[in-house]
């Protein structure tokens, strides 16, 4: 997953090569981009951001991102806010 921090707004979109973009609003300051990303997903998602886990690439705009929840639930959701 790619991660846009200081982004106008925020969205989920798919680049060019079909991987996954999340723009956010924070900057990549003391792991604000990093909460903005957990707190967006939590929303799509309708999680609690408790099962949200940035696994790899704390420091990074590329992200290995756990998301608890049911796969067929999730990717539900995921498809209807990319055509958003």
């Amino acid at each position: 997953m790619i991660i846009k921090p200081g982004s106008r707004k925020e969205e989920l979109v798919e680049g060019e090569a079909g991987q996954l973009i999340i723009k956010v609003k924070a900057l990549p300051i003391d792991g604000k981009a990093n909460a903005a990303v957990i707190e967006f997903l939590s929303t799509i998602f309708k999680i609690s951001k408790s099962r949200i886990i940035i696994v790899s690439g704390e420091n990074s705009k590329y992200k290995k991102i756990v998301v608890d929840i049911e796969e067929d639930i999730g990717s539900t959701l995921l498809r209807k806010k990319m055509l958003e």
